[in-house]
């Protein structure tokens, strides 16, 4: 299916008027990259600690509001009487790169002053997961409003995908396994592990990748921790070696982890590569709608058991969208239990949900190294089940 820009901007919409209605608010502020794109289509500056990033303003009646810096870009209009028409807009006239905490005034002043402009003058106001600072900031210039937590709102209701998140989502994983796929394909003995992974990432920009939606992992041999980044070492006969990466698309992250091996696999290898597909599969068998979250993990958690592994200290699986890691979760129920009772937290499935399956396997080869292995799955619920989306290559000769 294609993607409708226009539809899928009017469905967003919708979906986040859904929070205003549910938490009775006057307008809903979006100050992270993801809800500000939900809202307005508009890509945030990625340099998070930056300012000016950006600001979404969704009346309850009325169209959205982006506060942002491109006026600042090049001349035009505001730029005429020495910026005068600029410091009257946004109350300064040249873009400073400040880190926010420094520049909480000025937003706090611009915010008040665009809410003054579109006629809202009090009322509630639900703000997202802003920064501390931020949020001291507009309780104090803002006294004509209450302030109130929407991203808990927010999460939930991003949670459930439209056909067009969907769609955007289903490239973005076919360009992970892209990446990931030509990461496997450069493993051999003696090259670096920063080429493998300067090979994966290149296929993700050569795809279309607008971004990182992570910091991508690269770790190859025997390890002293759980999950490590690249480094210049060189890849050797008998290593396995994991690749988890995924690019943004549109705005939707994408997700794939595999593991290689470079020669050929021990047994001791072969049992946790086996055990760790199952595993996946346990969890992607048991998804569908109406299943708890917490029900996926029992169902990876009984092969472990079985296997005779331990239970890894680690998720086993996370929501995909507009950022890489939303609603759902796949945790276990006591993790649930531990936070104040399981809630909303052990979340029903619905179709249009999104996530991934990507659990863990560690074993140690002396008192202090071991060998791992892990693998992702990224999968939609659908009506009557679910939808693997993620298509990089498996050693088929290991899961006989």
């Amino acid at each position: 299916m294609g993607v409708d820009y226009d539809r899928l901007n009017k469905d967003r919409l919708v979906k986040a008027r859904k929070v205003i209605k549910e938490l009775d608010l006057d307008a809903l502020i979006a100050t992270t990259p993801e809800n500000v794109r939900y809202i307005t289509n508009k890509r945030a500056f990625f340099v998070m600690g930056w300012m000016p990033n950006s600001i979404a303003i969704l009346p309850k009646d009325g169209e959205p509001v982006f506060l942002h810096p491109d006026d600042f870009v090049a001349p035009g209009p505001l730029w005429e009487n020495d910026g005068k028409t600029l410091l009257n807009q946004y109350l300064i006239n040249h873009y400073t790169v400040w880190p926010a905490p420094i520049a909480r005034d000025i937003w706090a002043k611009w915010l008040k002053k665009r809410l003054m402009a579109i006629g809202i003058r009090k009322g509630r106001l639900g703000l997202d997961m802003a920064p501390w600072q931020w949020y001291t900031e507009f309780q104090k210039t803002l006294t004509n409003y209450e302030i109130v937590d929407a991203e808990n709102a927010m999460l939930y209701e991003r949670a459930i995908k439209t056909p067009d998140e969907i769609a955007l989502i289903k490239e973005a994983c076919s360009v992970a396994s892209k990446g990931v796929e030509a990461a496997l394909n450069a493993l051999k003995p003696g090259v670096r592990e920063y080429e493998v992974y300067g090979t994966a990432m290149g296929e993700l920009y050569r795809n279309g990748s607008e971004g990182d939606g992570f910091w991508p992992f690269l770790t190859s041999g025997p390890c002293v921790e759980g999950a490590l980044y690249p480094t210049n070492r060189k890849i050797q006969t008998g290593d396995p070696v994991i690749i988890d990466l995924g690019p943004i698309i549109n705005g939707y992250n994408g997700d794939c982890m595999r593991t290689g091996f470079v020669g050929k696999p021990t047994e001791e290898f072969k049992e946790m590569y086996k055990t760790n597909y199952d595993a996946m599969y346990a969890v992607i068998n048991t998804a569908r709608p109406g299943v708890k979250v917490s029900e996926c993990y029992e169902a990876a958690r009984k092969v472990y058991k079985e296997r005779g592994y331990p239970e890894p200290r680690f998720d086993f699986g996370h929501g995909i969208g507009l950022s890489c890691c939303e609603l759902p979760s796949i945790v276990k129920k006591e993790a649930y239990e531990w936070v104040g009772g399981a809630g909303k937290r052990d979340i029903e499935l619905k179709p249009g949900m999104c996530f991934s399956s990507e659990p863990r396997i560690y074993k140690y080869i002396d008192g202090r190294t071991f060998i791992q292995c892990a693998m992702e799955e990224v999968i939609i619920i659908t009506d009557t089940g679910r939808e693997v989306i993620t298509s990089a290559s498996f050693m088929d000769e290991l899961l006989k």
